[in-house]
């Protein structure tokens, strides 16, 4: 099973490769983006070892060099862009991938994936005032 490091809201280490999640970018304020990086760290817990990256068929690469990933948790639960997103603690940003496609498992075989659709309705939820789709609490109903 693969070791996992959390190093902000948008970038983990998986195995020892940094990696960044696809299509988000944290906001510029460090209180926002420390909640960032404490949702995600939940995130990864509330899934232990059980995640998949949906876009390793199509790898893309960050500018300077850093793999972006679509990462999904195994069971109930969104994917940790959308998520992320819908807890408003990270903004939608895909400049320069507008065209990027790729594809995910589905019950008929692979099937394309819609991931900007995806971000624009999380975006739409959050703004409804709608909860995160995950399996913990959020925002913590407990002291660290």
């Amino acid at each position: 099973m693969p070791k996992v490091t959390v190093v902000s809201g948008c970038e983990l280490i998986i195995d020892g490769v940094r990696c960044r999640l696809f299509g988000v970018q944290l906001p510029k304020d460090a209180a926002q983006a420390a909640n960032a990086k404490r949702f995600l760290e939940l995130y990864i817990e509330n899934y232990g070892d059980y995640f998949s990256i949906y876009n390793t068929d199509k790898p893309v690469s960050s500018k300077d060099g850093v793999p972006l990933i679509w990462l999904h948790g195994h069971g109930n639960g969104g994917w940790a862009q959308e998520t992320l997103v819908q807890a408003g603690l990270v903004s939608v940003d895909y400049s320069g991938y507008e065209e990027y496609r790729f594809r995910v498992p589905a019950k008929a075989g692979e099937e394309k994936f819609d991931w900007k659709k995806l971000l624009k309705e999380a975006v739409s939820s959050h703004q409804a005032g709608e909860k995160p789709n995950v399996n913990f609490d959020w925002p913590e109903s407990r002291k660290r």
